[in-house]
């Protein structure tokens, strides 16, 4: 039986900074606060 290869891990992005207190937006928040903006005509 063949091992399968572990997935790598890809290292932080030097360029982005991570503030204390501060998450990343999630998709749910994401859509939610597209879902309350007015709708836009075609």
């Amino acid at each position: 039986m063949k091992r399968k290869d572990l997935p790598a891990i890809t290292a932080p992005d030097p360029d982005q900074i991570m503030m204390v207190g501060v998450a990343p937006v999630s998709v749910g928040e994401r859509l939610g606060w597209l879902a309350g903006q007015p709708m836009q005509p075609p």
